[in-house]
């Protein structure tokens, strides 16, 4: 069920006051998002196109006057770290600490309440949205200026060089810039932006959560990074082309100029799939603008192939459930969102057609996980906000 940001903002202020017996000095409040087309691009300097959703990661923040940093998750539990010397230990406290080390606060002792009405680890970028809310209501906090983009830099700062997860930007982007009712096809080369409004009358966008957890920080999504990171390395040397060529090549001239580089074929299907998809992105977009839902779910689908046959992120079962989804009555269209491997898929569904979502729901949870769930939104959220006492 999705709140309005401040209603996620009151429960984590009134969690704070129970856990710390005193009111919060400042409190920062980020969505989560969903990728409508453009996935494993954004760290190549491609295009992409997110857009954040309305369920929200809140966190409270206030000065404690002693040498230690509590952190409290209603979800993840507590955590007390020294406010400074600590480091990164693997556990959903390294995200505030990160961010605290890259506010320029290390050293200051501080109470942290973070509460989230956002599913962990459902691909839903609940990293990015905790990081990016974090180093807003810290900057706010040392009253520091800040601004969307640049919360979104200093939190995929905080992921890349604190966490170690060897992402790229469109995440904290996309939960730091979000629009009202619209997607951001962002050029990743960078950094610019153009809003693209994403209504189909009678269709909803969902999130349809497989039930199967992501973890980022380390396993095959830092495997296929690495592997991409090193074709595109081999092309360079080889050749002399450096990476922006995967903006601009189709999928035949990828493919032709990985044999000329030698490389193997594993690694030539990873960059075939990333030329693609940057295709896509503005196929998705001329599709949105003429609101053409066939087209929309033609890129979906098209998407979803090339992330199972190309990049090897999804699996037979979340394969046969896309093509189960394609044939009901009502759907307009799916692909995983995300890295892959699990976490949710995006999806247009025909506005208040409740039986499909049963159906799509029940065969989740009798195929692929019990805990399968579906998230329907009325529209797309906007991004990043603080309160202050």
């Amino acid at each position: 069920m999705t709140k309005k940001p401040e209603h996620v903002v009151s429960e984590c202020r009134k969690a704070f006051k129970k856990a710390f017996g005193h009111k919060e000095e400042v409190a920062g409040c980020a969505p989560g998002r969903v990728n409508i087309i453009g996935e494993h691009t954004d760290y190549t300097g491609g295009f992409a196109m997110p857009a954040a959703i309305p369920m929200y990661t809140a966190v409270a923040v206030r000065r404690n006057g002693t040498g230690f940093t509590n952190i409290v998750s209603s979800a993840l539990g507590k955590k007390t770290i020294p406010a400074r010397g600590f480091s990164p230990d693997k556990g959903f406290h390294d995200f505030v600490a990160g961010a605290i080390r890259q506010c320029g606060l290390e050293g200051t002792g501080l109470d942290v309440m973070i509460h989230s009405n956002l599913p962990l680890r459902a691909g839903l970028s609940s990293s990015a949205s905790l990081t990016v809310a974090t180093v807003a209501a810290l900057l706010e906090l040392a009253a520091k200026p800040w601004d969307p983009m640049s919360a979104a830099r200093a939190a995929k700062a905080v992921e890349n060089d604190y966490v170690g997860v060897p992402c790229g930007f469109m995440d904290q982007f996309a939960v730091a810039c979000g629009k009202p009712g619209k997607a951001l096809l962002l050029d990743c080369w960078d950094n610019t932006f153009e809003e693209v409004l994403t209504t189909i009358p009678g269709y909803q966008w969902a999130a349809v959560y497989t039930g199967i957890d992501r973890e980022l920080a380390g396993g095959d999504y830092g495997d296929r990074v690495a592997a991409v990171h090193h074709a595109l390395a081999v092309i360079e040397e080889l050749i002399g082309l450096n990476p922006a060529f995967l903006r601009w090549y189709g999928m035949l001239d990828t493919a032709h100029l990985c044999c000329s580089a030698h490389l193997e074929r594993e690694y030539s299907c990873l960059l075939q799939h990333v030329a693609a998809e940057n295709k896509r992105v503005f196929a998705m977009k001329r599709a949105l603008e003429k609101q053409d839902r066939y087209g929309v779910a033609c890129v979906l689908e098209s998407g979803h192939r090339s992330l199972s046959s190309l990049f090897g992120v999804s699996t037979e079962l979340l394969d046969d459930f896309v093509v189960f989804a394609r044939e009901q009555a009502g759907m307009g269209g799916m692909r995983l969102t995300g890295a892959g491997f699990g976490g949710s898929f995006v999806a247009l569904l025909q506005r208040g057609n409740r039986n499909l979502r049963r159906k799509l729901l029940r065969v989740l949870r009798e195929h692929v996980s019990r805990s399968a769930a579906i998230y329907v939104f009325d529209d797309f959220a906007g991004g990043v906000t603080t309160w202050r006492q």
